[in-house]
């Protein structure tokens, strides 16, 4: 499949199997977020899988509401990518400066973007 028809039959998922995935499927997530640019290859960003059920359940209740009905399918989830955005390095913060520009948050966009070609 080329890239074009990879983007028109992207979905986002919001029922989930009631199995594990698979560690290899995991790992070239990973890979895919690893490899992703960044401003002077920065790599703002720590990507946290959760696995264990009794962390992912806890993870999974932070991301739904009581109020409001959205992320409920989270907890339906065998596991859980949190992708967490950290402060620039010295050198992406000058950068970010002089363009006026918040470099980390464009970076961490892409990962989340190679993360979900990727899936």
């Amino acid at each position: 499949m080329d890239f074009s028809q990879l983007i028109k039959f992207r979905q986002s998922v919001r029922k989930y199997q009631d199995k594990p995935v698979e560690k290899e499927k995991v790992e070239q997530l990973v890979e895919a977020v690893r490899l992703a640019p960044s401003a002077s290859n920065s790599q703002p960003w720590k990507l946290i899988i959760v696995d264990e059920p009794g962390i992912k359940n806890k993870v999974a209740l932070a991301c739904t509401s009581n109020v409001i009905s959205f992320n409920k399918f989270v907890p339906q989830a065998p596991v859980l990518a949190v992708l967490v955005i950290e402060k620039p390095k010295i050198i992406t913060q000058i950068g970010a400066w002089i363009k006026n520009r918040e470099f980390p948050l464009i970076d961490i966009g892409i990962a989340a973007d190679h993360f979900c070609m990727q899936a």
